[in-house]
């Protein structure tokens, strides 16, 4: 086995080694609104899912270079929400368009070719290429040495009238899911393996 301690290791190389092998991992485009009320667009796959009462997932904001907070992190900060946009086969191109650096009040939206709609129960827009939105508000705000950690609330969850089955659940295939692998790969959904489950 090959032995590598973080500790002794550059941040380029943690970050090689944990995003080469933490995958796949969902993407989701996050909007939020900026101070002058324009609408701010981010991809972010360092996302993970918290608990379900009440239900919450997490974003991790990276900070920029020079240690400055991402646009995102300050308009969470500021306004306390946010709408999450699963990536799929069909957005995910416009997704990667809008990882652009751009200045703070400046908008992806014309990069990302997006058209905006209401959400319903927050104030920041979501999109209409999406068809599982998150609508959040802000649970904790965690600062750590060069990320800025978000926990965050869902407060509604809006699917495109596919997305659910006849039983209420997600239909897996429906979601059409683009996943971040490593770099700029991406990868779908092309087998499910049921795997049952059994006391021992």
């Amino acid at each position: 086995m090959i032995v590598k301690k973080s500790a002794e290791l550059t941040p380029t190389e943690n970050f090689r080694y944990i995003a080469g092998t933490y995958l796949p991992r969902p993407v989701y485009l996050v909007n939020t609104v900026s101070e002058n009320g324009t609408v701010n667009m981010g991809p972010f796959s360092y996302c993970g899912f918290i608990s379900t009462h009440p239900p919450m997932v997490s974003v991790s904001v990276l900070r920029k270079k020079d240690g400055t907070q991402k646009d995102t992190a300050i308009n969470l900060l500021r306004t306390g929400e946010a709408v999450l946009h699963l990536a799929n086969s069909e957005n995910v191109v416009g997704i990667q368009t809008v990882s652009k650096t751009l200045p703070y009040g400046e908008s992806e939206l014309d990069l990302s070719g997006f058209t905006l709609t209401d959400s319903q129960m927050v104030d920041v827009p979501s999109i209409n290429e999406a068809s599982v939105r998150l609508e959040t508000k802000v649970h904790k705000h965690i600062e750590l040495p060069s990320t800025d950690l978000f926990i965050l609330e869902i407060v509604a969850f809006v699917f495109e009238d596919n997305i659910l089955n006849d039983e209420g659940k997600v239909d897996t295939f429906a979601l059409d899911v683009m996943a971040k692998l490593y770099g700029k790969e991406y990868t779908g959904i092309n087998e499910v393996v049921e795997i049952s489950s059994r006391k021992i």
